[in-house]
C-alpha cells in the first residue's frame, strides 16, 4: 500500500503496529456484532496511534468502522482521486449501495456470480 502511495508522490508514516503486527480495527470477524465494546476500544486504540494523522485502509469495512473515530480514507480514493481524498470529500458507500456497486462491478469486468 505504501509503495502505492509513494508512485503518486504520497508520503505516508507507518504505524507502530504494522504489517504482520497491525491492530484489527474491529469490523473484522464480526467483532462489533458479538462484542461491541471490545471492537470499540480496537478502533479507539488505532485512532490514538494515528494522532491527528488520516488514516488509510485498502478494506472497505476498515475505512466505515475507523472513520466514526476519525479521518479515515479508502487507498483506491487516495489512487484516483487524490485531491478530493486528502482534503476528506470523498463519501464512504453504505449498504445497500455496497452491494450494488459489487454487481455492477462484476458486471463491467464480465464476471458470473
Amino acid at each position: 500500500m505504501r509503495r502505492l502511495l509513494k508512485a503518486r508522490g504520497i508520503e505516508m508514516s507507518k504505524m507502530k503496529n504494522s504489517g504482520k503486527k497491525t491492530l484489527c480495527c474491529g469490523e473484522g470477524g464480526a467483532v462489533g456484532f458479538h462484542n461491541p465494546g471490545f471492537a470499540r476500544t480496537w478502533s479507539l486504540k488505532r485512532k490514538k496511534r494515528a494522532g491527528e494523522d488520516m488514516m488509510v485502509t485498502y478494506c472497505a469495512g476498515c475505512v466505515g468502522f475507523l472513520s466514526r473515530q476519525g479521518p479515515t480514507i479508502h487507498l483506491a480514493d487516495v489512487l484516483f482521486e487524490p485531491e478530493k481524498a486528502l482534503a476528506g470529500k470523498t463519501r464512504v458507500s453504505r449498504t445497500p449501495m455496497t452491494y450494488l456497486n459489487r454487481i455492477l462491478l462484476k458486471r463491467r469486468l464480465g464476471k458470473k456470480g
